[in-house]
């Protein structure tokens, strides 16, 4: 694993080369969205035999998602000099921080997901609620978290889901998918970290950010939009930001977008002559059935079967 940056070898020698190294692993992974354009996330699934990883750390978050649906996998695990024992069934989630000595073992064959954060990613999401230097994650499991679970299921969904154009170019959400790592973000800042984000009382946008923030977006909807390029263009994080617009319109701002969009691209298809494809590029699509797919989901019916109709 590329990501990887540092094995333990001795209680005081960390190698600082993860290139030079072995795989942690003994399998490389099933599926990986390494290469997609993920920004400051890496998920990867992986189908194990019983094993022994050796004591390492990691320079990037660690959340390990229990995906195997039959019996609980017994764990020996050793975090910091603790050893603990445990039983990880569906659902649950491990979280490692950065920089943490850490070392397991289980017994039987193994189905999980393993989620990677880069460290920088949770700390600017903090900006508004934290400083981030003081970002601290603390280790846990096993534990239940829905909403966790339910992240990384919908990651995993969406790279699965991807197609590639033309060109053999991989076809993302990337707005999707960073606004799932925003939220995933925001939970942990409020409920695993040493000093949690304070939960402001509800405000909204005023009418003059939102303004703008629908203007960028309005102005944008033919080009890849991201979560974080709105927030900057209103002097935000992506996690305040997200929070504060939510508030002010009921929807998130990634369906907000979607929904937008849907609008620009049923006015296209009652008023041009242009291919589902090329209405699918002139709306910010990433692909012809990225809008179908869409479009359905929100509507219905497909594009071609709304134009009938029209």
């Amino acid at each position: 694993m590329s990501d990887l940056a540092t094995q333990k070898l001795t209680q005081s020698q960390i190698v600082s080369h993860p290139q030079r190294l072995p795989p942690i692993l003994p399998n490389s992974p099933v599926f990986s969205s390494r290469g997609t354009g993920w920004q400051g996330i890496l998920l990867e699934q992986y189908a194990c035999s019983a094993y022994e990883i050796p004591e390492y750390c990691f320079t990037q978050h660690k959340i390990t998602l229990q995906t195997q649906t039959q019996d609980s996998i017994k764990i020996k695990r050793v975090l910091d000099d603790q050893v603990h024992s445990e039983h990880l069934v569906e659902g649950g989630i491990v979280i490692v921080p950065a920089h943490t000595p850490h070392q397991v073992c289980w017994n039987q064959p193994a189905e999980f997901m393993l989620l990677t954060l880069d460290p920088l990613r949770l700390a600017q999401s903090a900006h508004d609620s934290i400083v981030p230097d003081q970002v601290e994650l603390i280790p846990r499991f096993p534990t239940f978290d829905p909403l966790i679970y339910h992240i990384g299921m919908a990651l995993k969904i969406e790279l699965l889901s991807q197609s590639t154009n033309e060109s053999n170019v991989i076809q993302t959400d990337l707005f999707y998918v960073e606004s799932l790592t925003t939220a995933l973000a925001a939970h942990l800042l409020k409920h695993y970290v040493t000093r949690p984000a304070k939960t402001p009382a509800a405000q909204r946008l005023s009418k003059v950010m939102l303004n703008r923030a629908i203007a960028y977006i309005q102005d944008h909807l033919d080009q890849e939009i991201q979560l974080s390029d709105l927030a900057q263009h209103l002097g935000l994080s992506s996690c305040y930001f997200a929070s504060l617009f939510k508030q002010s319109t009921g929807v998130s701002p990634y369906q907000f977008v979607i929904q937008r969009r849907l609008q620009k691209a049923q006015e296209l298809l009652k008023t041009t002559h242009f291919s589902i494809a090329e209405i699918a590029l002139h709306c910010g699509f990433s692909s012809q059935s990225h809008l179908t797919k869409l479009f359905r989901q929100q509507l219905g019916l497909t594009p071609t079967a709304y134009r009938k109709l029209i």
